[in-house]
């Protein structure tokens, strides 16, 4: 019916404005580590990276 898919859009519309906004916090967070990057704000992006994607990649650095 229309009414449930209506309701499914916007809630679908939502969460892609939430991914949104979170893809430019992160890309944010990227650019300033390019700007100067060294192990302890490269650790930070792997560890943001990771509980963005709910999983570990493994690496430490030093």
């Amino acid at each position: 019916d229309a009414l449930s898919l209506e309701a499914t859009i916007a809630a679908k519309d939502r969460i892609i404005l939430e991914l949104q906004q979170e893809v430019l916090e992160l890309r944010q967070q990227l650019d300033a580590l390019k700007a100067s990057p060294d192990s302890a704000k490269c650790q930070r992006l792997i560890d943001v990276h990771a509980r963005f994607f709910g999983k570990s990649v493994g690496f430490k650095l030093p």
